[in-house]
Formats: structure tokens, sequence, C-alpha cells
């Protein structure tokens, strides 16, 4: 059973490392047998570790599919042109039976969870250089519509992560909770 991240809404669907494994045998035979774990439950997203190198985002309530959805759409686009690694999905899943919502399978990216431990002054290179490539892919497209997440931030001027609360850095796991 996921438990509920400290001070946030109710989940709407129980996440388990059960659920993933029947998502993965329908969708994603081929990492069915891989070692399931929980991780983490954020404000709107479980996270499940798949393997040593992968981990599954999952939405916990139907608010957060949206930017899920979004995430799916821009973070392939930007991670190419960033000077770190972000976790742009490499596999999508899709609703089903078991699972009403989009689901993402990103790459494990080894470090320290970026909102418990800020940058410092030391990172700001890196930061410039995160900004500086988010900006012409966000000034060069157009999201659908505005909406919460990457884009709506690149959109309103501002340039960060799709959550707004992981900040960049060297040796971080830029996941997003």
């Amino acid at each position: 059973m996921t438990a509920d991240a400290p001070a946030s809404p109710p989940a709407e669907v129980e996440i388990t490392p059960d659920l993933l494994r029947v998502l993965l045998r329908d969708q994603h035979a081929d990492l069915a047998d891989l070692p399931i774990r929980l991780l983490d439950a954020g404000w709107d997203n479980v996270m499940l570790r798949i393997g040593d190198d992968l981990l599954a985002r999952m939405p916990r309530r139907a608010i957060a599919e949206d930017l899920l959805r979004n995430e799916q759409q821009w973070l392939p686009r930007l991670a190419p042109g960033l000077p770190l690694a972000i976790p742009a999905p490499l596999r999508t899943g899709r609703p089903d039976a078991a699972y009403p919502y989009v689901w993402s399978i990103l790459s494990w990216i080894e470090g320290e969870a970026a909102d418990l431990a800020p940058p410092d002054v030391s990172e700001a290179p890196v930061l410039a250089k995160l900004s500086a490539g988010c900006a012409p892919t966000c000034t060069s497209r157009r999201a659908p519509k505005p909406r919460p997440g990457l884009p709506a931030l690149c959109q309103a001027g501002r340039h960060g992560t799709a959550n707004g609360n992981t900040a960049p850095g060297h040796g971080r796991n830029h996941s997003f909770h």
C-alpha cells in the first residue's frame, strides 16, 4: 500500500509494486521480471524503482495526469540541450482496467534529491547553462495550452524544472517527486 506524502491530499488510487508488475507484464513485458520496490510518494506521484536502472512515475491523483503528460511531451525535447541529466521518460504507460492514468518509465539518476540539498554557489555555472538550454526550446515551441509544469514556467519567462522544487546540480538525483 502506498502511503500519502506528509500534508498531501489523499491518493485516489492505490499504487503498489504488484500493480506496477501487472502493468509492466501487459505493456512492457521485458521489464516485468525485474525487482520492483516502492521508493517514494509525493504530492501527486508515486515513484517505484524497477531494477537498478529504472524508475516508474505514476500519478496518485487524477489532477496529476495532465502534469505527467506535460512531462512526457516536454522533457524529451529539453533533455538533449541541457548540461545535466534530467528524468526524461524512456517509455510511457497507458491507462487500463487496473490503473486509470498515463505513467512513465525513467532512467534512474544516481545522486541526492536536489530539493533536500539545494545547490550552492559553486553550481551557478550549471544553473546558468540549464537556463540557457531551456530558453530556446521554450520560446520556439508552444505548449498545447498553458498548464502547470515546465512549458508554463518557460512561457512565463521563468526557467526551472517540471515541478518547481527540484533544482539542478552536480551529482543529484533529478527525479521529480
